[in-house]
């Protein structure tokens, strides 16, 4: 990984990165799924003012994309969401 260099500067030994996909509408939990969905749905609509001034794209287009985003998390299809949640870890020395 990239920030080897920053851990062992740091002293720390036994680097380990464990990469877990978190799958949205995926599972068995229909609470889960509706509730992942809806935070995805919260951060389009968030981050609109940014992305749109970013891209130079008006509100319009950028209400279309969320649209079709927020219809491929909670249908079922061939591009199913996920998102990889990186964990990196290892051993602390015991003095700095």
């Amino acid at each position: 990984m990239g920030d080897d260099k920053l851990f062992l500067n740091a002293g720390w030994t036994d680097l380990n990165t464990i990469t877990v996909p978190w799958r949205l509408g995926w599972g068995d939990d229909e609470k889960f799924d509706t509730l992942s969905a809806k935070n995805y749905s919260n951060l389009i609509a968030a981050t609109r003012p940014q992305i749109t001034t970013a891209l130079g794209i008006g509100e319009d287009q950028y209400d279309e994309a969320g649209r079709i985003a927020i219809e491929e998390l909670t249908t079922e299809n061939e591009y199913r969401q996920r998102f990889t949640i990186f964990s990196r870890f290892g051993r602390k020395p015991l003095e700095n």
